[in-house]
């Protein structure tokens, strides 16, 4: 097997596309924007067998948190990434991957690369002395397919958790989720998004952020939808959509934080999103990002429309190892820290210790 950096980008691009794991992050689409619009250099890899023929692509970008760590991540700022090989070859192709990324962080002076898994399996072919395994989260994806919004509204939504009559306040009090149309769109949503990431303690993107989501993806792979009323919008989700795999990826989300408790908006807002995607074709909704711990809030509230929760296995392969241990160390400290301080500084320090 050879290992090396992505020179065809529609051969690529076809690899991702053809991928039963492959997702929007995968794309080169969003390769541009981690470059253009966030500043990280790249490192896309792919891995061919003895023939030269593509069996493998792995995405990285290079990131550093508290200026001590230099971190081969795949993917930052993303809800999915890590290698996508062909399933006859993924012991072969993870193997030589394992092989290839000692040399490539000796050269960059990498702390650690950090590779996201689906499944132990694939995590296993990874292997490096002191490297750690975090369990900790993985996303929520619902199958349209499997479980249409019919099937939903009927026999997923319970009458004692109440998610029917969330829906029908909302229509009743005059409030409609509708798509983005144009820029003044785009800066009601940033707004919101604004206002929520700073409530809850959160580092927000600026919004030279979003006009470039807007300018290079809008309509056909980025887009908003706004829960608007009486002349006002309370809520906003930003999601990206995969036409290859007919998926659309939850991720960004702006509330009012003004609105009374009698209004559930980010419930509504994910309703929103599967008729969305039931209206234009797309099958698969992932709401993103969460913890693995059923009894959250964030696990919660994406279980109420039936989504499933997929594991994730986060291999992290040390390369410099002092620097590793003092990581380790610090999360623990961490945790330790936030387990007993108010919920309402939690948010802050689980920010600032993210992704290291």
């Amino acid at each position: 097997m050879l290992v090396e950096r992505l020179r065809d980008e529609k051969e690529w691009e076809e690899f991702v596309a053809g991928s039963a794991r492959g997702t929007f992050y995968h794309t080169l689409k969003w390769k541009k924007i981690l470059e253009e619009a966030l500043s990280f250099e790249t490192e896309y890899l792919v891995i061919r067998d003895d023939k030269g023929k593509l069996v493998g692509v792995c995405p990285f970008a290079l990131t550093s948190k508290l200026k001590l760590f230099r971190i081969l991540d795949s993917l930052p700022e993303s809800d999915f990434g890590g290698p996508l090989v062909l399933e006859e070859k993924a012991a072969e192709a993870l193997t030589a991957l394992n092989a290839y990324l000692p040399e490539l962080c000796r050269k960059k002076r990498i702390t650690y690369a950090k590779i996201r898994c689906p499944s132990e399996t694939l995590a296993s072919h990874f292997q490096a002395k002191g490297m750690t395994i975090d369990t900790s989260s993985g996303s929520m994806n619902l199958n349209l397919e499997q479980t249409p919004s019919d099937f939903i509204w009927n026999e997923v939504f319970t009458q004692k958790s109440g998610q029917r009559t969330y829906i029908r306040r909302f229509e009743k009090d005059g409030f409609q989720n509708v798509a983005a149309r144009d820029i003044n769109d785009l800066e009601t949503f940033y707004n919101l998004y604004y206002r929520n990431m700073t409530y809850i303690g959160g580092a927000p993107h600026p919004y030279s952020f979003f006009r470039k989501l807007w300018d290079e993806l809008y309509p056909e792979y980025f887009n908003i939808i706004l829960t608007v009323g009486g002349g006002r919008c309370i809520g906003a989700e930003g999601f990206f959509i995969y036409p290859a795999r007919k998926t659309a990826y939850q991720i960004f989300i702006g509330l009012d934080r003004d609105v009374g408790t009698q209004y559930r908006t980010y419930f509504y807002l994910c309703w929103g999103l599967i008729k969305w995607c039931e209206e234009n074709g797309l099958k698969i909704v992932s709401f993103g990002g969460t913890p693995a711990d059923p009894d959250s809030t964030n696990y919660s509230q994406k279980s109420k429309f039936g989504a499933t929760f997929n594991q994730d296995y986060v291999v992290c392969l040390p390369f410099d190892r002092k620097r590793f241990l003092a990581r380790e160390v610090a999360l623990k400290l961490g945790r330790f820290i936030q387990r007993r301080l108010p919920p309402a500084l939690r948010g802050k320090v689980q920010k600032v210790g993210f992704g290291i």
